[in-house]
C-alpha cells in the first residue's frame, strides 16, 4: 500500500466533487452531444437536479449551449451541445527542436497554427510563444478561453521545472512559473 505524505496531502472538499462532476458533464456533452440532461443523468447516475445546476453553470460560462432536438410527437427536446462558435483555446507544444502554437475550438478542431524552431535560448523561445499567442488573441478579438502548454520530459512540481534527456541548451531545464 502506498504511503501518503500528510504534509502535502490535499483534503477533498465539496467543491472538489462538484468540479469532478462538472468535468464529467462537460465531457458527456463534448463526446456525445447533442445530448439531453436526462440522458446525462441516466448514464452518469447523477441526480437530475445536480445535472441541471451544472449545465446552467456551463451555459453561463459559455461552454455549452442549448439546441432543439427533433420532436417525436410532442414538445421538441432541449439538447445540449458544446459551444464551438466563438470559444477558442491556445495550445503550445514546446518541443526539443520545434515549437507549435495553435488555436482550436472547444471540440479540439485546430483553427490556426504557427510553428518555429525551438531556440536553445529559453528567453527567445518564450518571447516567440508570447508574440504568437498575442497574434492569436488579437485575431480572436481577445476571446481566448485558456492556454495549455505541453513540455518535453517530466515536470517537477516542487522544483517548478521541466527536464528532458533529449533536450539541449537552455530548454533542457526550463523554469516553470
Amino acid at each position: 500500500m502506498r504511503r501518503i505524505d500528510l504534509k502535502r496531502a490535499n483534503v477533498a472538499r465539496s467543491n472538489t466533487i462538484r468540479n469532478i462532476n462538472r468535468q464529467i458533464v462537460l465531457n458527456y456533452v463534448r463526446e456525445r452531444g447533442p445530448i439531453s440532461r436526462a440522458e446525462i443523468a441516466h448514464e452518469t447516475a447523477l441526480q437530475r437536479s445536480t445535472v441541471s445546476l451544472i449545465v446552467e453553470e456551463l451555459r453561463v460560462d459559455g461552454l455549452i449551449e442549448e439546441v432543439s432536438g427533433e420532436s417525436t410527437g410532442g414538445r421538441p427536446p432541449v439538447l445540449l451541445s458544446l459551444r464551438t462558435n466563438d470559444a477558442v483555446a491556445i495550445g503550445v507544444d514546446l518541443g526539443t527542436t520545434r515549437t507549435i502554437v495553435a488555436t482550436s475550438d472547444l471540440a479540439g478542431r485546430v483553427l490556426d497554427q504557427e510553428q518555429f524552431e525551438t531556440n536553445p535560448n529559453a528567453a527567445k523561445t518564450i518571447k516567440e510563444i508570447i508574440d504568437c499567442s498575442r497574434r492569436f488573441i488579437e485575431r480572436n478579438n481577445g476571446t481566448i478561453e485558456g492556454i495549455g502548454v505541453s513540455l518535453p520530459g517530466l515536470v517537477d512540481p516542487e522544483a517548478k521545472s521541466s527536464s528532458s534527456r533529449r533536450s539541449t541548451g537552455a530548454i533542457s531545464r526550463l523554469h516553470a512559473r
